[in-house]
């Protein structure tokens, strides 16, 4: 009994925080979404909502943090090998500039801005954990010869230009954004042994 209730409070919540980020990406702004159209939309009632949150900036947040662990995982080189890790590094690099493009990322963007804890939140959930993951991909794929601040600078230079490549106004394309990764790769790590591991993987 205690087990389906819980089953049922799982998937009550989750249809909130996915009504939540559905109306967001469809355009709506967090300021005009009221509660009462939140719980119609899921199908809920006010009071169920407001028995897990206090108000919609933290619905959202954990609504963000939801999706993405579904839309953005992390990356783990064991699930590509050494042949085909490239090439998902680049794709997960634009799956997330691709994401900070939609209204979802800039929803967040705009609360870090508004609240040290939600900043705060932002860096621990959801930054962290993928720079984390990339970072220990990249060693494990380039070996015990590539130093570590080498991989961080790479790292943070990536980050950058994802976010510089992730304005909505901006021209470049997903292709520049590789081009550009790689070009930044080649200068930190120029030695002919990581160059193959960047060529076989093509």
């Amino acid at each position: 009994m205690t087990t389906k209730g819980r089953k049922r409070d799982n998937n009550v919540r989750t249809a909130i925080l996915d009504s939540l980020t559905a109306m967001i990406a469809e355009g709506c702004g967090l300021a005009h979404i009221p509660i009462e159209r939140l719980a119609k939309h899921a199908g809920v009632s006010k009071t169920t909502i407001y028995k897990w949150w206090p108000g919609k900036e933290d619905i959202f947040c954990e609504a963000f943090f939801h999706w993405t662990d579904n839309h953005l995982p992390t990356l783990a080189f064991a699930d590509h090998g050494a042949k085909n890790f490239y090439p998902q590094f680049l794709l997960r690099a634009t799956e997330i500039r691709q994401f900070h493009r939609g209204a979802i990322a800039r929803t967040m963007l705009g609360l870090t801005l508004e609240h040290d804890a939600i900043a705060h939140q932002f860096q621990q959930k959801y930054q962290l954990p993928r720079y984390r993951a990339m970072q220990s991909s990249l060693q494990e794929w380039l070996g015990v010869e590539a130093k570590r601040e080498d991989i961080s600078l790479f790292l943070d230079l990536t980050f950058s230009l994802i976010y510089n490549f992730s304005s909505p106004n901006i021209a470049q394309t997903d292709a520049n954004l590789r081009e550009e990764i790689t070009r930044v790769f080649q200068l930190i790590f120029p030695q002919a042994k990581l160059q193959s591991l960047i060529d076989s993987s093509r």
